[in-house]
């Protein structure tokens, strides 16, 4: 039985799945800091005074059945300073006499993806206890659904795709559409239904709210909801042939990694700040850290100009300047004790460039201080990936270790590692090898089908999703009574990201509001084989010899 309540740095991926909440303990005890220990917080961190921190015990939920935390609570302020700004103004490289015996501890294929199949059912128990096993609950779970009332509900029926249209206005909830939709059409999916969350801050799935499938849980994986791939591959747009097509013609210009120059690179952006919101305790956790992070690393840059060269650029390719301190008497170092007229911008660095450095800087989000869509493209390089601490996590990255699969770095730290590798080529390289296995293993456009199937398959049967979605009768009758069948519509291949899909006509077979339900899917095989080849071709010549 698991009983800690401990968090763990943000880094330390692999001690935190050993040591897994359990919700009721936690609960319980949520709170139960002893009076030394409080003494000590309060002395380093003297925002623990806000009334919001010293609350945050009231943010633990006491309900059995839901074991998971939202953001925008005490508990999520307090977490994003202590596994953020904290854990980030921490951090050394304590840890170089052991990296290169620590590199070797390479995880098989298969104990990659079992980190991520145990993170998937920890959170579906996180937020239902037990199985569902009559038909009466399973009803009502998807009752729950189908009552969103911002329609970010996805229904598979039948390896079909179903969206309202509305779905389609949020920015990255169409890309995930067609993922969905390539996956089934590459292995065939169960009959599932689920609410998308496409936030940066992750889902909420707690306090009779429905399970929410998310691309990201901006604090840690007590955040409520399942995570699932997010939708910035494929040109951004969920298209898993497309992103075949991308690693297959970066693979052919990767320069051998002895070659590549050895400085941590990076180029990004800020996020601005004009009113000056960054100015509550709260504002800082939830969209600040992006650019303190950033702005970190552009001070490490400037320390450390032989080994970091992480400049500021914006989106126009254009420099950009040091913006004044925000989260001011709340994060003292926000500024990294950079003076107004430091020089942080940099050129603007292509994609050639990228693959040329071994080592490559991944900085949380300058919007939230979240995930970056940088990060996909990075472990396919079989550079070193170097992680800036931070507490948000994805899909993938209860697979993720430090000094295995790559570097937990920051602002006292990443010179330092880049000089211990540089001095250590092989170590180097094994690093290198080891993100590109991660991108083998877990983000390859086949990966990530199998992972989205390995989902809904875990879905259906934990919530009893069959019993009443493979009665094509009964969903139908649910739908028409608890959904707006006039705004559904079938997710069809992707053509640009602002093409819209048809709407159903009422007496269309395939609608799912049918009566009888919709038919079967008969063109499934032909669909199957079709996806099959683009991909198989794609993966093997690229899309722009297909085209021609």
């Amino acid at each position: 039985e698991i009983k800690s309540c401990h968090t763990t740095a943000p880094g330390a991926v692999r001690a935190r799945r050993r040591q897994h909440r359990s919700p009721t303990n936690c609960a319980r005890r949520a709170g139960q800091r002893s009076r030394p220990q409080i003494t000590m917080l309060l002395l380093r961190w003297p925002w623990a005074l806000l009334p919001t921190i010293t609350m945050a015990s009231n943010a633990w939920h006491t309900d059995e059945d839901c074991g998971c935390h939202n953001l925008n609570s005490a508990w999520g302020i307090r977490t994003m300073f202590e596994r953020g700004y904290n854990a980030s103004l921490a951090h050394r490289a304590s840890d170089l006499k052991q990296l290169k015996d620590k590199s070797k501890q390479t995880k098989s294929e298969k104990k990659l993806r079992q980190a991520l199949t145990y993170e998937l059912w920890r959170s579906l128990r996180a937020y239902r206890s037990q199985q569902i096993s009559t038909r009466e609950e399973a009803e009502q779970e998807v009752v729950k659904i189908l009552k969103d009332p911002n329609r970010n509900i996805l229904l598979v029926l039948n390896n079909r795709v179903y969206v309202h249209r509305e779905f389609y206005e949020r920015s990255k909830h169409p890309g995930h559409a067609v993922m969905v939709r390539e996956a089934c059409q590459l292995l065939g999916c169960p009959n599932v239904i689920y609410d998308f969350a496409s936030e940066t801050t992750g889902g909420s799935g707690c306090e009779q709210r429905t399970l929410k499938l998310a691309i990201n849980k901006e604090v840690g994986y007590e955040q409520c909801g399942v995570l699932v791939p997010n939708s910035y591959f494929g040109g951004g747009h969920g298209n898993l042939t497309m992103w075949a097509s991308e690693v297959k013609g970066q693979d052919s210009k990767l320069e051998p990694f002895s070659k590549r120059k050895g400085k941590a690179m990076y180029r990004g952006s800020l996020h601005p700040d004009p009113d000056n919101v960054f100015s509550s305790e709260r504002m800082c956790s939830e969209v600040a850290y992006g650019n303190y992070a950033r702005i970190s690393a552009f001070a490490a840059s400037l320390d450390h100009p032989d080994e970091v060269d992480a400049k500021c650029v914006d989106g126009k390719h254009h420099a950009c300047k040091l913006p004044p301190p925000s989260c001011v008497g709340i994060v003292s170092d926000f500024n990294s004790g950079l003076k107004k007229k430091a020089r942080i911008d940099g050129e603007y660095l292509d994609d050639k460039e990228y693959r040329n450095h071994k080592y490559l800087l991944n900085l949380p989000g300058a919007a939230s201080g979240s995930y970056s869509k940088n990060l996909n493209h990075l472990w396919r390089t079989g550079s070193v990936v170097m992680q800036w601490v931070h507490p948000f996590v994805e899909w993938y990255h209860p697979a993720l270790e430090h000094g295995v699969t790559h570097l937990d770095v920051a602002r006292y730290s990443v010179a330092d590692y880049v000089r211990a590798l540089e001095r250590d080529p092989e170590t180097a390289e094994r690093l290198g090898s080891e993100a590109r296995r991660i991108h083998d293993t877990l983000l390859c456009p086949r990966c990530l089908a199998a992972f989205l199937k390995e989902t809904f398959e875990a879905v259906s049967k934990h919530l009893g999703q069959s019993l009443v979605l493979d009665d094509g009768k009964r969903i139908a009758e649910l739908l028409r009574e608890h959904a707006d069948c006039s705004t559904m519509a079938e997710v069809d291949e992707y053509r640009d990201h602002h093409h819209l899909p048809a709407l159903l006509r009422e007496d269309d077979p395939i609608h799912p509001c049918r009566k009888g339900g919709p038919v079967s899917n008969k063109n499934w095989k032909r669909d199957h084989q079709a996806m099959e080849a683009r991909l198989a071709y794609a993966e093997k010549y690229g899309l722009e010899k297909n085209k021609g």
